[in-house]
């Protein structure tokens, strides 16, 4: 079976982790146990890389401030994709392919992700 979501602690300075969806499932959704998995890393931004949950590179990825329990504010807000948290997200992927769900994206974005390509 595969996990709801991955964590990748540390992606880059300043993010205290990328939470990416595995599957159809979207994290954002299931804050409660993405705040139990991140309450042992401490605090700091939060980064979430939507693209399997959305199938879409539309809305990817949203951010969010954690304070050690939980998120400060409940809803997070969209961030920019930049090339670097693109190719941050497309090299985790790729080292983590078993246990992801590829049945939300297209032939194109899947070819991507098995690649290591970032999107």
């Amino acid at each position: 079976m595969t996990a709801r979501f991955l964590v990748q602690p540390d992606p880059y300075p300043e993010v205290m982790a990328l939470v990416y969806a595995t599957g159809e499932i979207n994290p954002m959704e299931k804050l409660g146990e993405v705040e139990q998995g991140l309450s042992r890393m401490g605090k700091g931004i939060v980064i979430f890389d939507l693209l399997l949950a959305n199938g879409s590179t539309r809305n990817r990825y949203h951010l969010g401030l954690f304070d050690g329990s939980g998120f400060i504010e409940e809803r997070l807000r969209p961030v920019e994709d930049t090339g670097e948290l693109r190719a941050v997200s497309a090299a985790f992927l790729k080292e983590h392919l078993s246990e992801l769900n590829l049945d939300m994206v297209s032939s194109p974005i899947e070819w991507a992700v098995r690649n290591g390509i970032a999107l």
